[in-house]
């Protein structure tokens, strides 16, 4: 698995991701879309994949999840014990591959 938000960006984007657990509080992280090809990113003004315009978002919350239930992941909101996910800044990823 990986641990804090941009090693999950990274797998969401390489479609690694088969659970995204999250602080069920998990909210306020920053971040940009690719308006083209959907891309996350936890900043940047054009897409490394394809140069297009990304999309500054204020939080990138529910576009992470969006791209979780696209590659068929679970989506685990972790209440109890949540502690446990502080030092990975609320969110981890078990994966695939």
């Amino acid at each position: 698995g990986v641990t804090g938000i941009e090693a999950v960006v990274g797998a969401l984007n390489e479609r690694r991701v088969e659970g995204l657990l999250l602080d069920e509080q998990f909210s306020g992280v920053a971040g940009a879309q690719c308006a083209v090809c959907g891309l996350l990113a936890t900043e940047g003004e054009t897409c490394p994949a394809d140069g297009a315009e990304m999309i500054q978002l204020d939080d990138l919350t529910d576009a992470a999840i969006e791209l979780a239930v696209q590659q068929s992941a679970e989506i685990l909101a972790v209440r109890h014990e949540r502690d446990k996910l502080d030092e990975y800044a609320g969110a981890a990823a078990l994966l695939r591959f």
